[in-house]
């Protein structure tokens, strides 16, 4: 496992491997503004690449406000730090959902970059006739990236969501990021927790196989010496 050595949020001491691809499930756009803010202040400081993907120019706005009267930030700066992508540009080409135009932006972000890619985006412009092919999407990018220079934060909203399409998403990530009281938490996904487990049965049977292997090696070794010790006996008996 990689070390987890890039903090997530500002002020708070979760931290996540590079690859993280996080699923944040809010209520409202307050929650929304204060774990992105917090998402991007930690960026800031980590000196990350900072991007963020969302329909709504006036969202962006309203964070970056959000960040300046939170951490005293120069509005310019954070401009300047912060890239904004239109939800349009990023996954769409020629008016349709297209998975590998985002993982051609991705491959090519990070072909371009040594620093960490930070990168958060709502989902309110997710239409249902597409929603399947996203989730699809969203596994392939775990899949992808896991290994990569990113951290990406998802951020959908319950009051859009049926209990089915929550699972989905959850499944299609491998980590959860919630709130319990008032602190934030992060959690490994079921998903993830399955995967971890797969590789640890494997390296588990890979370690007994190479043990097996060496013994049996080891016995014929043996053998071979004790046939050999036998035939000696033998001609010096004749």
């Amino acid at each position: 496992m990689k070390p987890q050595n890039k903090l997530l949020l500002s002020d708070q001491h979760l931290k996540v491997e590079e690859g993280a691809h996080i699923i944040y499930l809010y209520e409202d756009e307050t929650e929304l503004l204060d774990i992105f803010s917090r998402f991007y202040t930690q960026g800031l400081i980590n000196n990350d690449l900072c991007i963020t993907i969302d329909s709504d120019d006036g969202f962006s706005k309203r964070l970056i406000e959000d960040i300046e009267a939170k951490s005293g930030m120069d509005m310019n700066q954070l401009k300047s730090k912060i890239m904004h992508i239109s939800h349009k540009d990023f996954y769409f080409n020629n008016g349709a959902f297209n998975a590998n135009r985002v993982f051609g932006v991705v491959d090519d972000l990070i072909s371009k970059n040594v620093l960490t890619i930070r990168c958060a985006g709502t989902s309110g412009w997710i239409d249902k006739t597409f929603f399947n092919e996203f989730c699809e999407y969203e596994t392939a990018f775990t899949k992808r990236y896991h290994n990569n220079n990113v951290l990406v934060l998802c951020a959908y909203s319950l009051k859009q969501l049926d209990v089915a399409q929550i699972i989905k998403l959850i499944q299609s990530h491998t980590l959860i990021l919630f709130k319990e009281g008032p602190s934030w938490k992060i959690s490994e996904t079921v998903e993830r927790k399955i995967y971890n487990q797969q590789i640890e049965d494997l390296e588990n049977f890979t370690k007994f196989a190479v043990d097996r292997e060496l013994k049996m090696i080891d016995l014929k070794k043996r053998i071979t010496q004790l046939e050999k010790e036998a035939d000696d006996y033998k001609k010096s008996a004749e």
